[in-house]
């Protein structure tokens, strides 16, 4: 009889010790990830303070976003919205058009082909607009051809180079 409670006092001070060194390490990890919190940004400091952590740790996320002045209802609406490549593709396409249309600002050749009539015919291959103007991409035997026109402007199918 005298084993068992001998045996069943240890077992409660193991366990007892046991929670406080659990404890002091948590308390440990704590105190240190409270004093790298001014290292955050503002948006890992809105969403740290949604998280689970110790005392010390969520009573500096409170003082991060007192002092910086925070409001982290309009953070977390300005995530960023993620671009498809159909929209990739049409920024890109927009782009490109907009800096052949500036290098043919100086000199616009409405329906005339860029290139002089060699009675080769070319294809239309493709079109787009940019601003007040219209490129038709045409694919012939030496590459492609570009006409600009007007935006109103329909492309012709195709065109003599």
């Amino acid at each position: 009889m005298i084993n068992i409670k001998f045996i069943c006092a240890a077992m409660l001070v193991w366990m007892l010790g046991g929670c406080q060194i659990i404890n002091s390490v948590t308390d440990g990890s704590d105190n240190y990830l409270a004093l790298k919190i001014h290292r955050w940004s503002d948006k890992d400091v809105c969403w740290g303070i949604k998280q689970n952590y110790g005392h010390q740790t969520m009573a500096a996320l409170k003082i991060q976003i007192s002092t910086r002045r925070l409001d982290c209802s309009v953070i977390e609406a300005t995530k960023k919205v993620e671009e498809t490549p159909e929209q990739r593709e049409k920024r890109i396409n927009e782009a490109i058009q907009l800096l052949n249309s500036a290098a043919q600002i100086s000199s616009p050749t409405y329906n005339k082909p860029s290139t002089p009539g060699v009675g080769i015919v070319c294809h239309l291959a493709g079109q787009s607009r940019s601003g007040l103007y219209k490129n038709c991409a045409y694919n012939c035997v030496s590459g492609t051809v570009y006409r600009t026109m007007s935006s109103t402007d329909i492309c012709p199918l195709s065109v003599n180079q």
